[in-house]
């Protein structure tokens, strides 16, 4: 993984001339922690860190209290800043910021608000530009270990990483990918990826060599396509969310293809509110769902949930993981009031307290949506 100012120097690139040179103060160590780029018109330039959100001043330092003499950035310098980004060329990514991002080279996805021009009820465009989100995409060989060492030890299956924002779900799916492609799961998968935003595109270095990339394929046309035409062994997707894009999915592996997909979530319960997740885990042909921590423990892993009667009853990959004894037949306890209701209303499910890994009975009948 590039360090500090040489991997942050693509996005410096797009900054003001005089916001960049703030930045480029900044001491490396500084730059390794920042994930995201938060500039809003007229007011102080703000990064965020595991440690939470600072101030940029105007001496390159990191500040924790937000004070009138921090340096401000205006309106015209977010407008220019945006027209950089687009190449010059806004017409051509009216649609883009109309859904209110952009992608940068590398992956780099920004997020753009302003005033929404409305026309029969549909946004057509954004104009007065007042906030830009860049979040910084990293590439982190390995940060994928934990999920594979304990999900995929004999063969694919189909999962579901999920998290709140910024739980680095899509860093952890780039790393998924060079794994199965490139043969450090035991075989070279046929690895075909959807990446409908362009978040991935850093995918098609000489590394990942088993995968095929699927560029700005709407995910429902990418998946039905790379089905129909690349016979993958696995397809990845970036927040599946809708329900046209679960059938798909669903399609996909009544085929013989193993899904691997992240969704916003930050627990079991919030998988089953959104349309589409919940039509995946109320098919049965779902294996596991992964949730990332994210903070300080950023892209760890929180929780895991198999479902299955097979890892039910054996509860094998649960022994693997935490080290601890087999669970009991228990169907929650004092100690895990936190688990009942819900999901876990009338759920059997295997607890093991001390690693946060739960394996349901997923006679998928059992499963109810929360109430």
């Amino acid at each position: 993984m590039e360090s500090g100012k040489d991997f942050l120097s693509d996005i410096f690139y797009y900054l003001p001339p005089r916001i960049r040179a703030f930045f480029l103060k900044l001491p490396p160590n500084i730059c390794d922690e920042i994930t995201e780029i938060r500039l809003r018109a007229d007011k102080p330039v703000s990064i965020v860190t595991r440690n939470g959100c600072a101030f940029i001043t105007s001496g390159g330092r990191m500040s924790f209290i937000c004070s009138d003499n921090l340096p401000v950035i205006t309106g015209s310098e977010i407008s220019d800043m945006v027209t950089k980004m687009c190449g010059y060329s806004v017409y051509s990514h009216q649609s883009d910021l109309v859904n209110g991002f952009i992608t940068l080279k590398g992956g780099c996805r920004v997020g753009i608000c302003g005033t929404a021009v409305i026309q029969n009820g549909a946004v057509t465009a954004i104009r007065e530009l007042t906030s830009v989100n860049i979040r910084v995409a990293r590439e982190i060989k390995g940060c994928s270990d934990a999920i594979s060492d304990r999900l995929f030890l004999n063969e694919p299956r189909s999962i579901i990483v999920a998290g709140a924002p910024m739980s680095g779900k899509t860093t952890v799916l780039k790393d998924l990918v060079r794994k199965f492609s490139d043969g450090f799961i035991g075989s070279f998968y046929k690895c075909a990826v959807i990446d409908e935003r362009g978040e991935l595109s850093c995918l098609k270095s000489s590394e990942c060599f088993n995968a095929d990339i699927l560029s700005f394929y709407p995910k429902p046309y990418g998946i039905m396509t790379a089905v129909r035409t690349l016979s993958p062994d696995i397809i990845f997707c970036d927040e599946l969310g809708s329900e046209s894009e679960a059938n798909e999915v669903l399609n996909g592996i009544a085929c013989g293809v193993k899904f691997i997909v992240t969704a916003h979530a930050s627990s079991l319960n919030e998988l089953y509110l959104r349309h589409g997740t919940k039509k995946l885990l109320e098919s049965g042909l779902i294996d596991a769902a992964v949730f990332l921590d994210t903070g300080k423990n950023i892209g760890k892993i929180k929780e895991i949930f198999y479902f299955g009667a097979e890892d039910y009853e054996n509860c094998g990959p649960c022994d693997d993981i935490c080290g601890t004894e087999p669970c009991g037949d228990k169907q929650g306890d004092d100690n895990n009031g936190e688990r009942q209701g819900g999901v876990f209303g009338n759920l059997n499910a295997q607890i093991h307290k001390d690693a946060d890994i739960v394996c349901i009975d997923s006679r998928r009948q059992n499963i109810r949506q929360p109430s």
